[in-house]
Formats: structure tokens, sequence, C-alpha cells
């Protein structure tokens, strides 16, 4: 959970809207952890995934059933399909979901209207969701017949934004297009005279819900052997010594559109996008396979595929623009200095040296950390995500050769990840109350050093109901936050609400280690691309380096580890014990699962 100043300081929103800002802002943060960041699964994503899944005809009708599982959640919760237009159509998907075994096989009548179905939904989904999605937004927040949104709606309004942003991902506009259209337009980052939340999110909904627009985009390609000798196309790339445009006049000063002797500009023309961004991430990948083939046949040294690019809005031929090229949605990072690398390499080292680690244990930790550095280092995502996944799974499973990858690695790293979501919530709670200057007292009434204490210390103050009162009123000038933190504070002192939220996010893990499983083997085996394939590569990034930073920590804790697999297995147990005093309401038990 993140904080906005200049939300904060905002004047004119209701708490209504106030939330709906906020909610945006943590959704489409790039540093926002995984659990209050945008999903990748919307109704139009998986209804990808479910004909892709039928069309497969080697999946067994249990592995497709899981997916239809996944599929009826999503889809029943789902506020949009509540509408007019999908009305045919939702009662009957999910009737047939009643039996997921007959309408995951083939040839069954079952599985055929399913198929049927799904094909009627598509175009309806590209066509309405969008716009409906802006309707129910505006219904709720700004209908001047209606009093705002109550407290009550605030889960509604979250749901319709979450997906709509999630869908807005999957057509195409990147996390850096909704951030800047929050930050340009929805809360500007210069303050205004008068601030109109209907006329801005009305040009929000005109931006987003807008036909595509034609670019020009150019890639300045670097230390090019002999670049006299490239001609002046290749393919549909037009080859210039000299850009193709010059440089919007506010556009800050960068020499990426100046000429140089080893420099091209590699140029497409005309390519329709929904913003900037996205047509650069259609022209990299138009220039990237021009690139692939010189470096077959023509081209021995290594071409530097370019990190930014810029671009040109056809219908205003006022300048280009330079934007960098997304690599991957980033994750929150630990900052070391170099005294704490020089200690981290040393402590790594030391451990793996243990005189009870295996041989084979060792050679699968560093392939992990050297998959990890070679996936850091790749130019794109699908290759990034193929040497993560690689790392995960020779971590996981070694040397065996033994069938079903993707459920030893759900099997495995889902109690691991599982184990980390209670610490993550409260050091999203430590962050908040730091953030916004709220004080804690331990249970002997000290202060709490928020950026300190453990973990625990923290989670005992804030089973006092007064200090719960003291938080949530420090947080009413700040509705999504408030919303939050009372829902993380609820759970936290209920074993049982605390169990059925952590089952949840658990069976959420399972599925995405599953999707990131089918979308490795569609780029090893055709080439495909999976849904929102940034946040899928920066999920996998997340889970492999939790992985790791857990087994380094059970090194240092468990002398006598003999390796990954003693690893996992102690991890399986303790999740296991978790879930068993969580369900039994031992609170001594619970907190012995975490040492923090």
């Amino acid at each position: 959970m993140r904080t906005d100043k200049h939300l904060t300081a905002l004047v004119g929103p209701t708490p209504a809207q106030r939330y709906f800002l906020g909610c945006w802002f943590n959704l489409v943060h790039a540093y926002s952890l995984d659990a209050f960041r945008v999903r990748v699964m919307n109704p139009a994503t998986m209804v990808r995934e479910i004909q892709q899944a039928l069309a497969f005809s080697e999946a067994k009708p249990e592995d497709k059933a899981v997916i239809l599982e996944e599929a009826e959640g999503l889809l029943t919760a789902d506020p949009i399909l509540m509408g007019d237009e999908f009305a045919p159509l939702r009662p009957r998907l999910l009737g047939l979901f009643k039996d997921k075994t007959k309408a995951a096989t083939r040839g069954t009548t079952e599985e055929r209207m399913l198929r049927y179905t799904l094909q009627e939904l598509a175009p309806l989904l590209e066509k309405h969701y969008v716009v409906r999605a802006f309707d129910a937004l505006e219904r709720l927040l700004v209908a001047p017949a209606e009093p705002p949104a109550p407290a009550s709606d605030f889960a509604h309004v979250h749901a319709i934004t979450a997906a709509l942003l999630s869908t807005l991902l999957d057509r195409d506009f990147s996390l850096e297009s909704l951030f800047r259209i929050y930050a340009e337009i929805l809360v500007p980052r210069r303050a205004t005279p008068a601030y109109h939340f209907d006329r801005k999110i009305g040009l929000t909904r005109q931006i987003l819900t807008g036909p595509p627009q034609q670019y020009d985009v150019t890639f300045a390609l670097d230390l090019i052997t002999r670049p006299e000798e490239l001609p002046a196309a290749l393919g549909n790339l037009e080859i210039a010594e000299a850009p193709p445009f010059g440089l919007h006049a506010g556009h800050a000063r960068t020499s990426y559109l100046t000429a140089q002797p080893k420099r091209r500009f590699a140029t497409v023309r005309g390519i329709m996008a929904a913003d900037r961004r996205a047509a650069g991430l259609y022209a990299y990948e138009r220039v990237a396979n021009v690139i692939n083939l010189l470096r077959f046949e023509y081209e021995q040294a290594r071409l530097q595929i370019p990190d930014h690019f810029a671009v040109l809005d056809v219908a205003k031929p006022a300048g280009g623009h330079v934007y960098p090229l997304p690599r991957v949605v980033p994750n929150p990072a630990t900052s070391l200095n170099g005294v704490d690398v020089a200690q981290f390499v040393a402590s790594v080292n030391e451990l793996l040296a243990g005189a009870h680690f295996t041989e084979e244990g060792r050679d699968r930790i560093t392939s992990a950390f050297r998959l990890y550095r070679q996936g850091r280092d790749q130019d794109t995502i699908e290759t990034k995500l193929v040497h993560w996944w690689t790392a995960l799974e020779y971590l996981v499973r070694g040397s065996q050769a033994s069938a079903g990858i993707g459920k030893s690695i759900e099997t495995s790293v889902a109690p691991v990840i599982g184990l980390s979501y209670v610490p993550k919530l409260l050091q999203s709670l430590r962050t908040v109350l730091s953030d916004q200057g709220i004080g804690v007292s331990d249970t002997q009434g000290a202060a709490v050093d928020l950026r300190g204490c453990a973990m625990t210390v923290l989670w005992e103050a804030m089973e006092d109901p007064l200090q719960q009162a003291a938080v949530l009123n420090g947080l009413s000038a700040e509705p999504f936050l408030q919303v939050q933190v009372q829902q993380i504070l609820a759970d936290l002192g209920s074993p049982a609400a605390l169990l059925d939220r952590l089952k949840k996010h658990d069976k959420r893990v399972r599925w995405h280690l599953q999707r990131i499983w089918r979308t490795r083997c569609d780029i090893v085996h055709s080439a495909g691309r999976g849904a929102n394939h940034l946040l899928l590569c920066s999920n996998l990034e997340y889970y492999l380096k939790t992985t790791l930073h857990g087994l380094l920590g059970a090194l240092r804790s468990v002398p006598t580890l003999s390796g990954p697999h003693e690893y996992f297995d102690r991890e399986a147990f303790r999740y296991e014990g978790l879930l068993g005093a969580l369900g039994s309401n031992d609170k001594a038990r619970i907190r012995a699962c975490f040492p923090l």
C-alpha cells in the first residue's frame, strides 16, 4: 500500500472519489506489492485461456477443469458481466461450469457448448466491457442525481477499477501509461485552481476508449560493424543515417535522435496502437526479428537492441518523444550498500560450504543465481520468463526427470509463498504507519520503533482495539488506505479470517504457478505469449527471489540442512502447521510459525 502526497493534498474529491483515486494509484504503481497491484486475469484473458486449453487436445480433462474452477470464481464475481449485454450468456456459461469434467472433456455436448458460448462472449467483451466499466464508475462516483457512494460500496468501486485496469493492460496499455494518466489527469502533479472529478474521469474515459492511433517508431541501433553496407530497407524497416523525425520542442534534451558514425535508425511506419508505449512494443518486436536474422549470418558482433525508442504521432507531427521500453514490472527490492554486498556474498559462500550440504544442492543454488542474473540481462520478457522458470524448476526438482513439472513446482513453491504472505502484510502495514506518521505502543505501553521492530511485536501491538481505532482514525483522510488497513487488522486479529485469507491466497498462487508454466511452454514450443506477460514475469521473479531468500535463511537457522529438497519439505510441514494452528485458534503456535 502506497501513499500519494498529491492525492492527500488534493481539495475537492468526495471520500468515494478519493477511494477510487487511491485504488487506481496503488493498482498501477510500478513498485506496489503484488498483493495490491493490478491482477493478470480478467474476463477477456480468462476466456482466451479457456479457449486455448480446450483447443489443446493433449491436455487432460482434470487439468482443464482447474482452469474452469478459476474461471467460475472470476466470472461469477465480476460486476460488469451482470450488465444487459452479457445477460443471455452469463447464466449459460456458469451453468456449464457446474460439471467441469464434462465441460473439459473433448467431444462432449458440454464442451462444445462451452466453446460456442466463449466464441459469443469474446467479441461482446471487446466491444462493451471497458465502456460499461466506466459507466458503472460514473454512476457510483459522479451521477448528480444520486448521493456519493457510501463506504459499503467501496468494495464495489475496487472490484470495477481492478477489472477495468487489468482489461486495459490486456489491450496494450502499459502500467506506465495508466500511471501517467493518473499523474497527469486524475491527480495532476501541478496544482490546479479547481478540481472537477467529473471532467477528469470523462477525459480519462475518452483517452482509454478512443480508437487506435497511427505512429512512426524509430530505434537507434549502435555499434554496427559495417553500417555503410546496410540497405535502405530491411523487410518493413527503414534504415537511415539520419533520424526520421526531430525531437518535440517540449521534450527533455536527449542525444537519442542524434546521428553518429556507427549508428543507424531503424524505423517502422504507420503502426496502429492504443498509445505511444504500445506502438513502441509492437515496433520492438519487428526490429528484434530483423536483428535476429542479421545476427544469424551478417553481423558477427553483438547488436545491442536499444532499451529506448522514439515515437511520432502521425496525426500530430510536431516532433517525437523518447520512452524506455518496459522490461519487467519491478518488485520492491532491498537496498544494499557495498558493505552489505560483501557480507551477503561471504555469508552465502560460507553457508554453501557447510559439511552437511550436498554437492547437488550447491549446484542447484548457484545455478538458480546464475539463471536469475541471465534473465535480468535478457532483452525480452519472454526470455526472462524462460530463464527464471528454469531457475525455479532446477532449484525445486534438480536432476529429477519425472513427469508433472508444473505440479511439482506448485507443490513445493506454494507453501514458501504462503509463509511469506503474513510477513508481507505486516511489512505493508508498517510502511503505511511510518509514511503517515502514526505511532504505535507495545503491550507495555512503550513506543514501538516501526522501522526496526520485529514483525511479531507489531502484530501483538495491533491486537489492542484502542490502537486499532487510533490507526484507522489517523487514516481518515485516506479512504483507500483506511479500508485496506482495516481489513488487514481484522484478518490478523481473527485466526479464522486469516486462515480463510491464506487459503484463498494459496489457491491463487497455485493457479498462477500453473499459468506461468503453461506460458513457459507456449514460449518454448510455439513462440506464444501469456496474458499480461509483464505482470506474469514480475510475479515469477517474486516467487523465485522469495524462494531463494527463504532457502538462504533456512541455511543460517538449520546448520544441518542438506539441500533444497529438505528445505521444501520443511517449509511444507511448517505451512501445514500454520494452517492447523489457525484452524485451532492456537495463537502461540501461529506466532511460532513466523521467526520474524
